[in-house]
C-alpha cells in the first residue's frame, strides 16, 4: 500500500479517523439493530390491532362500509407484513454486514497500529544502534588525532627514543 506524502508523520491523525470510522460503522449498526425492532414491534401491534377489530363470526354483510372496513384491516395485515419483512432484512442483511464490517475494520485497524507499533520500535532501537557507532567513531577519531599529534610531536623531537615514538 503506498500513500501519499501528506500522510506520512501523521499516523495520529490516521489513527484518530479510523477511529472515528470503527465508531461511526458502530452507531449506525445500533440504529438499524433498533429500527429492525421497532419495525417488529410496530407490525406486531398492527396484526393485534386487526385481530381484536376482525368480526369474531364470519358475517356476510352486504353494507359498503363494512366491506370498505374489511378492506382498510386486509390492507393493514399487508402493512404489518412489509413492516415485518422490513425488520427481517434489515436484521438479515444491512446489520449483520455492519457487524461484519465493523469487526474487520476493527481487526484491520488493530493490525496497522501493532504494526507500526513495531516499526516505531525497531527505528528507535536503529537510532539508539546508530548514536552508540557514532560516539564510538568519535571516540576512535579522537584517539586518532591524539595519537598522530603525538607521533608528529615525537617525531621531531630528536631526544626520543625509536621506542618511545612508536609507543
Amino acid at each position: 500500500m503506498a500513500w501519499g506524502t501528506e500522510l506520512w508523520d501523521c499516523s495520529d491523525v490516521v489513527a484518530y479517523h479510523t477511529q472515528q470510522s470503527i465508531e461511526f460503522i458502530e452507531k449506525v449498526s445500533k440504529f438499524t439493530k433498533e429500527r429492525s425492532r421497532i419495525e417488529q414491534d410496530y407490525a406486531k401491534e398492527l396484526r393485534k390491532l386487526c385481530k381484536s377489530f376482525h368480526p369474531k363470526k364470519k358475517e356476510e354483510s352486504s353494507l359498503s362500509v363494512h366491506k370498505a372496513f374489511l378492506g382498510i384491516l386486509k390492507e393493514t395485515e399487508d402493512i404489518a407484513g412489509q413492516h415485518e419483512v422490513i425488520s427481517e432484512e434489515l436484521q438479515s442483511k444491512v446489520y449483520k454486514e455492519l457487524q461484519n464490517l465493523h469487526n474487520e475494520a476493527k481487526q484491520e485497524r488493530k493490525k496497522f497500529l501493532d504494526g507500526e507499533k513495531t516499526l516505531l520500535r525497531n527505528l528507535q532501537q536503529s537510532m539508539n544502534t546508530l548514536d552508540n557507532a557514532k560516539r564510538a567513531y568519535e571516540k576512535s577519531s579522537k584517539d586518532a588525532n591524539e595519537a598522530f599529534q603525538n607521533f608528529q610531536k615525537a617525531d621531531k623531537d630528536m631526544n626520543m627514543t625509536k621506542l618511545q615514538i612508536e609507543k
